[in-house]
């Protein structure tokens, strides 16, 4: 399969949190990213919203996110808005 990402990832192992209206926190680790967007790995339930926010630091930052593409256990997302 063609490789479709137009920025270079950087490897990571940061914890954070996935934040969706009406559904329960879930703890989740970044495995990479870039300027645009990130993979995410944990349990990551069927029923994730296709948009949250990516909590890190106590909630020092958030990343506005937008599902782009779904396996068992990750998730790829898009950052929508500016890290805030």
């Amino acid at each position: 399969m063609p490789e479709r990402r137009t920025r270079s990832r950087a490897v990571s192992s940061q914890p954070a949190i996935i934040a969706a209206a009406g559904a329960r926190r879930i703890n989740c680790v970044v495995r990479n990213f870039s300027s645009t967007g990130a993979c995410l790995e944990g349990v990551i339930p069927p029923s994730l919203p296709q948009t949250f926010d990516l909590v890190f630091d106590d909630h020092r930052a958030t990343l506005a996110c937008r599902v782009k593409w779904r396996r068992p256990g990750s998730v790829g997302v898009e950052f929508a808005l500016p890290r805030r």
